[in-house]
Formats: structure tokens, sequence, C-alpha cells
């Protein structure tokens, strides 16, 4: 018998001394629509029947849907991107099955047939697969999205019923390293490397002024414009930062500000530092560098 059953016995050996000793008092128990009633000597256990007449409970639950709460669930993009990394084991495992150099460990490992796929197999048809699985045009996978290939072959294994760590179990270190120096080796080669963004010009933001991309003539233009010079003289990074930015108030980012020639300008105070922007510099001419905003 486990703790939690031991527990509930307990509280119903503990409920039904306290029932023997109510004696002649009355005592009403409720329940969510109707109730469990008591006489003056003993106690009724029956559940007074709700609006419907069966209670405050649902149906038996069938087994079928409590199969279907069980499993573990992804969203629509997630289940695409399974099916995606299955089909793209799948035409690497067919095309290197004929392949005369196809070992028997890789040809054990169909991806279709998960229950005569053994750990072993599996880890040295996956770390052959890391290593050789190549884009459409031939160019190779940067070292995230291989990565996320890996992991999404470990969800598609879970639906299938093997809860194996494809990345943490013991018996798949050898993948792990695999995995790990394939996308170090990208990541030195410069595959799938983001190049910064740049910035915008003085010339580009005056344009924007120009054709009213910028200004204050409706509301969709000064939420864009506010969002343009907060980003610009606050140094904000991505909407997360905007979305988080803390108005005139209780430990607020802002504050309203007076230089000494009586120009009033608001004042940011970021939490965090950021990270070194990799992108262009300007000369203190073509932006000022400060974190004030002049109003």
């Amino acid at each position: 018998m486990s703790w939690c059953n031991l527990d509930l016995f307990g509280l119903l050996i503990s409920f039904f001394i306290f029932c023997r000793t109510l004696g002649k008092r009355s005592i009403w128990f409720c329940s969510c629509s109707g109730g469990f009633t008591s006489t003056q000597n003993e106690v009724s256990l029956k559940p007074v029947a709700g609006p419907s007449g069966e209670g405050c409970f649902k149906p038996a639950t069938s087994t079928d849907t409590l199969t279907d709460l069980a499993a573990r669930k992804f969203s629509l993009n997630t289940d695409q991107k399974k099916t995606w990394a299955m089909n793209l084991y799948k035409s690497w495992w067919e095309q290197r099955c004929r392949s005369p150099s196809c070992d028997s460990r890789i040809s054990w490992c169909a991806i279709t047939n998960v229950d005569q796929i053994s750990k072993g197999n599996l880890c040295h048809s996956l770390c052959c697969f890391v290593n050789e699985v190549r884009k459409q045009d031939g160019t190779e996978y940067p070292g995230n999205t291989i990565y996320q290939i890996v992991i999404c072959l470990q969800f598609f294994l879970e639906g299938k019923g093997k809860d194996w760590k494809l990345l943490d179990d013991p018996e798949f270190l050898s993948l792990k390293n695999t995995v790990d120096n394939v996308m170090k080796q990208r990541m030195l080669e410069g595959v799938g490397e983001r190049k910064p963004s740049e910035p915008i010009s003085l010339l580009q933001e005056n344009k924007m002024w120009a054709d009213g991309v910028l200004g204050t003539s409706n509301p969709d233009q000064l939420r864009d414009t506010l969002l343009f010079l907060l980003g610009l003289n606050f140094a904000l990074r991505g909407g997360e930062e905007h979305k988080n930015l803390r108005s005139p108030g209780f430990n607020s980012q802002l504050v309203l500000c007076s230089d000494e020639s009586g120009v009033k300008y608001l004042e940011f105070t970021e939490d965090l530092k950021h990270k070194t922007n990799q992108g262009a510099e300007f000369t203190q001419e073509e932006r000022s560098s400060s974190e004030g905003l002049w109003v």
C-alpha cells in the first residue's frame, strides 16, 4: 500500500471515528451540487443528487480518453518539425542502406520500426547521420539545426514509446560528443552565421521623416515614432525590452530631468548592460551615445 493510500485510509478512519462521536448532534456535509446529509443518530454518506440527478461527477472516463490525456502534447509547429526530421533521417537511411559501405548496425536502425532498434545501433547510426546529413543543394546545415534535428528525433521516439534521451543517456555519449564537435566545426567554418544588423543612418532617418513613416499625424504613425526613438536613444534591442520598459512610477526606468539651460529630457536607467553591439560605429557628430531623450 502506497503512502498516498495509507494517508487516505487514515483520513477515512478518522472521519468515521468522528462520526461515531457525534452523538445526538446533527451535522450537514455539503458537496458541490448537493451534499452529504446526516440524521441525529447516524451519518448518511449517500451523496445528494444534483440538478441532473447524477451527482456532481462526470461519467466514467473511457480508456481512450485517459490514454489521450496521458500522452505528451506538442504544438503544431513542433509536430511539423518532428515529421521533417524523421523524413530527413529516413531518406538518409534508405540511401545509406543502398551503399556498399553500409554496415549491419545502420541497416537495423529503420526509424519506422523502432521496436527493433537498440540503443547501441541507434547511437552509431545517428553519429553517422549527424556528420553526413546535408541540404538538398549539398550545403551543410548550421550547428543549431543539427541540434534541433536530434531533439526532434527524440520527440518522435518518445511518441513511439521509447523514452530515450539522445543527448543525456550514457548509452548515447558518443552521439552527444559528435553533435558537440559538429556544432563547433560548423561555427568555426561560419556555417549559418548571422550577419549583424546594419544600423539606420541619418540619411535613412531623415527620409523616414520626410516620407511620413515617422511623425505625429495619426496613432499608428505616433506609435512607430515612439518605438523608433525609444529604441534609438535608449539602445533597446528587441521587442522584449520595449515591452518591459517601466514608465514613470514605482521603480521607474525613466526620470524627467533638466539640464543647466533648463531644457527637459528623459533619463533612462537600464537594468543590465547589453552585450557589445557588433554593428557599425557612428562618430559623435553622426549619432549621440548618451542615454537620454530630449523633450
